[in-house]
């Protein structure tokens, strides 16, 4: 029997060998080609969620600035002004000799101890200013602005609590001591109207001390920290409202 030359091993493997090798090989680089591929489409998902998501938080916000600038920052302003002014008059009743009608100046005491907080929930800004949450955001200017916008309501609910903390300890503990509350209330609220009239007496002369002087310029002072930076506030919340509408307009 003649034995095969040496080389000749090639020539007499059979086809179906070559053909299910190559079919392998074939198969393999379409399993690779596919997972490149899901890999691709799974990372170009997750750029598109993010950038759903993104715009989504940068609606939220919006939304949310426009409920300090259009709602919250206005009735804060009412307020504020209404006892800056009473302030202001309660001030003229203990050191000026005019005599002031009684009930203009129960009405200016009603509003004394009233505050306004400004600095309610703000989960948006919270969750963007929170660890990682900036980064978010692509554009450099929004963040910078979110940032101190963040940090001035910081400084905005730092002053609204000490004054609601002097109000408290101090503003009304002296009204509850040297006036008539009930008599201040049915002065000046109209569902009291058909009370029966209060059995103690307040008059103007248990304003006119130096402890009751000195409660309101310290009223005052605080007041005007409060709107100053509140104010301020409000100003970089418009800057930051109109940048993040020019994104989402895009």
């Amino acid at each position: 029997m003649t034995e095969p030359l040496l080389g000749d091993e090639e020539e007499t493997r059979p086809p179906q060998v070559e053909r299910s090798t190559r079919n392998l090989l074939l198969e393999g680089l379409v399993i690779i080609a596919s997972i490149l591929l899901a890999f691709a489409i799974d990372a170009g998902w997750d750029e598109l969620r993010e950038r759903e998501q993104v715009e989504r938080l940068l609606m939220q916000l919006a939304e949310e600035l426009e409920l300090f600038i259009d709602n919250l920052g206005p009735a804060s302003k009412r307020v504020t002004d209404r006892v800056n002014a009473d302030v202001s008059r309660l001030l003229d009743c203990v050191h000026a000799s005019e005599v002031v009608a009684r009930d203009e100046w129960l009405e200016a005491l009603g509003w004394l101890h009233r505050t306004y907080q400004f600095s309610s929930a703000t989960p948006v800004i919270d969750l963007l200013t929170a660890d990682g949450g900036l980064q978010l955001i692509s554009d450099s200017a929004i963040r910078e602005e979110l940032s101190s916008v963040s940090s001035f309501l910081g400084i905005v609910k730092r002053f609204e609590e000490l004054q609601g903390q002097f109000v408290t300890n101090e503003m009304i503990p002296w009204l509850n001591r040297n006036l008539d509350r009930y008599a201040i209330w049915k002065s000046i609220d109209p569902d009291w109207t058909d009370r029966v009239e209060s059995r103690f007496e307040s008059d103007l002369a248990a304003l006119r001390t130096r402890e009751f002087s000195n409660l309101l310029v310290e009223r005052d002072r605080l007041l005007y920290l409060v709107v100053l930076f509140r104010t301020q506030t409000l100003e970089r919340m418009k800057n930051l409202r109109e940048m993040v509408r020019e994104r989402t307009e895009d």
